[in-house]
């Protein structure tokens, strides 16, 4: 169920605000609150599968023990590590299983290897990041674990589900208590809504619609160079305004909720530089990246190029399987320095 699906925009975040706005208003309960969501959220994950919602549910749990286990780690690696390896396993599992399978079946000559009807859990990378900030942040002292609804809370929030933005639990945890929605906030929010809604649906569709057209032409016979000039165009735009648009909805969203979530987007297409450029694109993500990989090899302090190099591989391969964005992330890296 996509923020521009009918069932949401007409029944599904309606219904979920005026309820969880009712039950604000009345009982004044943080807790009340985020079980609301929690229950709004775990709908909105049933609606994609059941079979997410399940994949979901353990892995909430999962997070939730780890969160404990590495509470008064005392500093102890092994015990921050277990955690994230095996949320780092889920992930590589779910995005590489499929291409791993058919690399195997082509050296072995047969169809012995299958992972059909494996279904891949709705916005697994969004929560697997997050899941990790969640350890992580437990274990630097950053931030006090949750109880189990705060963790649920913090994971499956539904409107940063499908796109983010990646939110780190440090900067979450203040806002699990003690938040009202104002009516500023509130207002606020609708407002971003209805810029995202503009983005996603008015601008971005309408590009996709002629960038279909002109593939369509492509299949028939072939186009002329201004024509492909002219697709690259609109898609440069059209994904800088689904993705964005998309942001603004989670956004203003999570601002009805009491949530303020940073920027994802800060005008990219206004940047000088490369490297300006990726710092104004997705910066949830640059952000995650920087907190739990470049710091952690050392950062500015040693290997800074090695590090770079490592941060946007992977960041590479977090945005799709094979070697096109492998290729990507280590060419990214070059123009960064430009």
């Amino acid at each position: 169920m996509g923020f521009t699906a009918v069932t949401f925009l007409f029944v599904f975040m309606p219904v979920s605000v005026i309820i969880y706005l009712l039950a604000e208003k009345i009982f004044h309960n943080d807790k009340l609150n985020n079980m609301i969501l929690v229950i709004f959220s775990s709908l909105f994950y049933f609606w994609a599968s059941k079979e997410s919602l399940i994949v979901f549910l353990g892995l909430g749990v999962f997070v939730y023990m780890a969160g404990h286990m590495v509470k008064g780690a005392d500093r102890n690696k092994k015990k921050i590590l277990f955690p994230v390896i095996c949320l780092s396993g889920i992930l590589i599992f779910y995005k590489y299983a499929e291409l791993v399978a058919a690399w195997l079946n082509n050296i072995i000559g047969k169809g012995v290897f299958s992972v059909d009807g494996l279904i891949v859990p709705l916005g697994l990378s969004f929560v697997v990041f997050e899941a990790i900030s969640y350890v992580v942040d437990i274990y630097r002292g950053d931030a006090e674990r949750g109880n189990l609804l705060e963790c649920f809370t913090f994971l499956s929030l539904f409107p940063k589900l499908v796109s983010g933005p990646i939110i780190l639990w440090k900067d979450f945890k203040p806002q699990l208590q003690n938040r009202r929605s104002s009516l500023e906030q509130i207002t606020d929010g609708i407002d971003r809504i209805i810029i995202g809604y503009a983005k996603k649906a008015i601008i971005a569709d309408t590009f996709g619609v002629q960038i279909n057209l002109i593939n369509n032409g492509i299949a028939a016979g072939g186009v002329d160079v201004p024509t492909m000039w002219l697709k690259a165009l609109l898609y440069f735009f059209q994904l800088y305004f689904d993705f964005s648009g998309y942001s603004d909805i989670a956004i203003g969203l999570c601002k009805i909720f009491g949530f303020q979530l940073k920027e994802n987007f800060n005008y990219p297409y206004l940047s000088k530089s490369i490297s300006e450029f990726w710092r104004r694109w997705h910066i949830s993500l640059g952000s995650w990246f920087r907190e739990y990989v470049y710091i952690p090899l050392g950062g500015n302090r040693r290997r800074v190029y090695l590090n770079l190099m490592i941060v946007f591989i992977l960041t590479g391969l977090w945005h799709g399987t094979g070697m096109q964005f492998l290729a990507w992330g280590g060419s990214t890296r070059l123009l960064y320095s430009c």
